[in-house]
């Protein structure tokens, strides 16, 4: 079993499965000199070292079962609620560019909702309205742009 730090690599990884002191060396290899390393099949060239953060991993499941689910940043919902639910995006305002939400749609319904802070919109949407989660069993990622650009549809 390969470790990352003193986490081991054959389950999915949390952010308090990483120690916070781990570097992955690049191996010397490739030609002339340089560093090679191919992690999840893609390769990454150059010299140093490789960082694992807490935003290299996937990020904490909540399993969703009523409604309404206020969400957090860095968090992955799954709708299993049998009805219909809707989860409350958080105010941009108090968020940091780049934070991410993931939902995923279990529940077989076509009318779950995501509905941003009255201040926010999703997608350049208009302010404050929902987008209806039309496609059972599709996850959507949401990152906070800014101010100006609001939640965007990864």
């Amino acid at each position: 079993m390969a470790v990352i730090g003193n986490a081991p690599t054959d389950k999915l990884l949390t952010a308090s499965d990483i120690d916070p002191s781990f570097v992955l060396p690049l191996n010397r290899g490739g030609t002339g000199g340089t560093d090679l390393k191919t992690i999840n099949s893609a390769s990454i060239v150059g010299t140093g070292n490789i960082t694992i953060t807490a935003s290299s991993v996937a990020p904490p499941i909540v399993l969703v079962a009523s409604s309404p689910q206020t969400a957090v940043v860095n968090t992955h919902y799954v709708i299993t609620n049998a009805s219909l639910t809707n989860i409350n995006l958080p105010q941009g305002s108090t968020l940091t560019n780049g934070d991410v939400i993931w939902i995923t749609n279990t529940n077989a319904l076509l009318t779950n909702t995501v509905t941003p802070n009255a201040a926010d919109a999703i997608h350049g949407g208009t302010v404050g309205e929902a987008l209806t989660l039309n496609t059972t069993k599709a996850s959507v990622q949401l990152r906070w742009i800014d101010t100006t650009n609001d939640w965007r549809i990864i």
